[in-house]
C-alpha cells in the first residue's frame, strides 16, 4: 500500500494511504476517507488519545511516536 508521513505536534508523525485527508486544530486531528470520518484523535506529549474511529478503521502505534492507519481505502473486500 503507499504512504504518506505527515508531522503532527509533540513530535508525533501519522503514516496512512494518500486518499486520506488529515484536518487539525492544534493537538487535535480528523482523518478523513472522501467525506467519511475515518479516525479522530489528539495528541499531547507522549499520549495519544483516539476519540472515534469507524467501523473498519485498522491503526498501529510505535513507542517511537508513529501513528500508522494500515486501512487502506482502495481494497474492496468483495473483488477477492
Amino acid at each position: 500500500m503507499e504512504t504518506i508521513k505527515k508531522e503532527l505536534v509533540d513530535g508525533w508523525e501519522l503514516i496512512a494511504h494518500p486518499d486520506f485527508t488529515v484536518y487539525s486544530n492544534d493537538k487535535s486531528y480528523v482523518v478523513l476517507h472522501e467525506e467519511e470520518m475515518v479516525l479522530k484523535f489528539s495528541v499531547n506529549d507522549d499520549i495519544l488519545k483516539v476519540d472515534n474511529t469507524s467501523w473498519d478503521t485498522k491503526i498501529e502505534v510505535s513507542l517511537d511516536k508513529t501513528l500508522t492507519i494500515t486501512t487502506d481505502p482502495t481494497y474492496d473486500e468483495d473483488e477477492d
